[in-house]
């Protein structure tokens, strides 16, 4: 007979709730920190990108969209180790942040343009950001902000890029909707 037909009635659905409960919240933790450390990562990479788009911007932009968006995905991690609520918290700061961050790059462009065949350092990780988003939100909000992420990064890019607007549009899109989801 099994451990659970000799318990009194009623105990064995709590049980497996709380087990499947506690379950889901250690997955959870191991997801965010999935997250931040792909943040570590992708700072490592890119600040050498990050360093020379600063001239592409206000003095104020660069700075604060690293700090913002890098920090909140790294304390994500850390927010892992303190419970669900802390988590799902910086989770949705990180998730906000990515998308204001590049929402105000268009307000701090100076105008500068870039070869065709470089790309703004946040095009790098919009799904990452929708990633954070999906630790914190039901998976239809996550999803939205991926669209809106990737639409935002894209058309910054190809904003800057000396081209026409249109120019690997589509399959840039294409690209980031794909590898993001």
């Amino acid at each position: 007979m099994s451990a659970v037909a000799d318990e009194p009635a009623g105990s064995a659905g709590k049980k497996s709730h709380d087990r499947s409960t506690a379950a889901a919240d250690r997955l959870l933790r191991m997801f965010a920190r999935f997250v931040a450390i792909g943040y570590l990562c992708y700072f490592a990479l890119l600040v050498p990108e990050i360093l020379e788009a600063s001239a592409l911007a206000a003095w104020w932009w660069t700075p604060a969209a690293a700090v913002l968006v890098f920090g909140s995905g790294v304390a994500l991690g850390f927010a892992s180790f303190r419970g669900t609520v802390w988590m799902q918290r910086t989770a949705t700061v990180n998730a906000l942040a990515y998308v204001v961050m590049v929402a105000l790059w268009f307000v701090a462009w100076n105008g500068t343009k870039i070869p065709q065949d470089q790309s703004l350092w946040f095009t790098a990780f919009p799904g990452l950001a929708s990633l954070a988003a999906a630790v914190a939100w039901k998976p239809r909000r996550a999803f939205v902000h991926m669209l809106v992420a990737v639409l935002l990064a894209q058309c910054a890019n190809h904003l800057v890029r000396d081209a026409p607007f249109g120019y690997f549009l589509a399959p840039d899109l294409a690209f980031a909707f794909v590898f993001s989801r």
